[in-house]
Formats: structure tokens, C-alpha cells, sequence
């Protein structure tokens, strides 16, 4: 079809115009890329990464891989990740969102599977603390290889020059996360 040139018409039974075929499907794709396109970048973020959110994240609180379910594994990513040990339960439910007594919910099956320790903080046995076990440790590094293998399945999808870049995207975006989480908690 020549520059400026309209796709031809043809007329519907109420007598408005409609486009032909083809062409009114790529005028439809064309609207929907330019309404992305007119999307503010913020806002275009915001819904991938709600999509992203809603399609890894298992339905409500649904055994989600080895056994445990979300909320656990969470649990157990925290305590694993920080190397420090034992942390108090109320810290870990600031920490996950979750009341102290939520906190207490999701550990129980993992204190009885072997996979965390309950303690008391030595001078103050007030204060509960959770701790991993080498067996829970154990469960947290192979959560993290079967991650890391279900997200390069997922990369796979990309096209290959365009895989470095997207993660390198996704690790700036994480980095900016944490710098302004950091520039906004209270002094």
C-alpha cells in the first residue's frame, strides 16, 4: 500500500465503515504497540513486574518446591542468606511481614522436618530465636540450583543477544531497589 494511503473500507451491516482483513489487524497491533510505546516507563515496569510477581508466586500459600511452601522457603532464604546464625523471631517477622505468631506458624514444620532450630537468645530467654540446620542449609542450596535452572528455562525464551542485557536490566533495577530503600528508612 503507498505512503498515506488508508487501508480499504468496506461497510457493515449497520452501515459503519470497517476495515478490510489484514489491514485492520495490523491497525489494531499498531494501536496496541503505540499505547505501550505512549506508557510512562514507570508504569510499563510496574506491570511486568506484577506479572512476573503473579505468575512465579504459587497461589496462596501452596506447597511451592521440596516441600515447602512460600511462606517457608522465605523463611528459610532469609535465615540461610544472612550467614549470621540465629535471628530473633521478631526481627524475621519484621523482616517477612508476618506477626511473630505468623512467624511461629510457618516454622513449626520446618523445626520438625530438621530443617531450623528453635533457641533461646542466651541472657534473655524471652526472646525466641530461629536458626538453619545443616540439613536445612542443605535444602536451601538446592532450592536455589532449582531456581536458577527454572530462570535460565526462562531465558532460553529470549532471543540470545538480548539474555545479558535483560538480566543486567533486572540487576541495576534490584540495585536502585536497595539504594532507595536505604536513602528512605528512617536515620
Amino acid at each position: 500500500m503507498a505512503a498515506g494511503r488508508r487501508p480499504p473500507v468496506e461497510t457493515g451491516k449497520d452501515g459503519r465503515g470497517k476495515m478490510a482483513g489484514s489491514a485492520a489487524a495490523h491497525t489494531t497491533k499498531t494501536r496496541e504497540v503505540g499505547c505501550r510505546k505512549a506508557a510512562p516507563l514507570g508504569a510499563r515496569l510496574y506491570r511486568a513486574l506484577e506479572r512476573l510477581r503473579a505468575l512465579r508466586r504459587p497461589e496462596g500459600d501452596e506447597i511451592c518446591c521440596r516441600g515447602v511452601t512460600f511462606s517457608q522457603w522465605s523463611l528459610l532464604r532469609i535465615l540461610c542468606e544472612s550467614g549470621e546464625g540465629a535471628a530473633p523471631m521478631g526481627a524475621l517477622a519484621a523482616n517477612l511481614g508476618l506477626t511473630p505468631g505468623g512467624v511461629t506458624r510457618c516454622a513449626d514444620p520446618l523445626v520438625e522436618r530438621g530443617l531450623l532450630n528453635r533457641l533461646q537468645r542466651p541472657g534473655d530467654r524471652r526472646v525466641c530465636c530461629l536458626e538453619p540446620t545443616p540439613e536445612g542449609v542443605k535444602l536451601w542450596r538446592a532450592i536455589v540450583r532449582d531456581c536458577a535452572a527454572r530462570e535460565g528455562r526462562l531465558l532460553q525464551r529470549l532471543p540470545e543477544g538480548e539474555r545479558a542485557a535483560a538480566v543486567r536490566g533486572i540487576e541495576l533495577l534490584a540495585g536502585a531497589a536497595e539504594a532507595e530503600r536505604i536513602e528512605s528508612a528512617p536515620a
